[in-house]
């Protein structure tokens, strides 16, 4: 093959190498945009575990009123400082947490963290583990409410059924005690 045609090649493969990274990337972006809770993607490095922030979709980014260029780079614990949730370990993951958004006010929010990539180097493990993490936040404050509203109800009705069987025991014990009379 001459020179000329192999460059042309190399190049036509390089465009459409290019090409096909941009579409991954507009599909994965679509994807997570797509995600009804809010979705924060990042990485932890080494066996300390310092974490990135790579990517938020669409309903983190309205949440807590944040820009993807404000957040790519920034360290996943300074991102939740600026929630007021000081600090954050594994046994708390799953847990709810109260934070103030900057659309919607005072919120319930669950946060759960999953592992999609764990890369390990055997020979060096404290200075070559890699994760890609994704945070998830789900506001659960209707839910919350739902439930506490819920527990106020059945608390309700079991005092009330109470109150009638007492009532009932009562008035009957009173027509008893003249009946037998009579």
């Amino acid at each position: 093959i001459p020179l000329d045609d192999l460059s042309i090649l190399l190049k036509n493969g390089m465009r459409r190498a290019v090409k096909r990274r941009e579409q991954i990337r507009n599909s994965a972006s679509e994807f997570i945009d797509s995600i009804s809770s809010g979705i924060a993607i990042g990485i932890e490095k080494g066996w300390q575990g310092t974490s990135e922030i790579l990517a938020i979709n669409n309903v983190a980014s309205e949440s807590f009123n944040v820009s993807l260029g404000e957040l790519i780079g920034t360290p996943f614990e300074k991102f939740m400082l600026s929630l007021g949730i000081t600090e954050l370990d594994n046994t708390q993951v799953g847990q709810s947490f109260t934070i103030s958004t900057a659309n919607y006010g005072v919120r319930e929010v669950e946060f759960r963290k999953g592992i999609l990539f764990d890369y390990i180097n055997l020979d060096r493990p404290n200075e070559t583990s890699v994760k890609l993490v994704v945070y998830e936040f789900t506001d659960i404050t209707e839910a919350t409410r739902i439930k506490k509203s819920l527990i106020a109800a059945r608390d309700r009705a079991i005092s009330e059924n109470k109150l009638r069987n007492e009532m009932i025991a009562k008035l009957s014990h009173e027509l008893k005690t003249p009946l037998h009379g009579l």
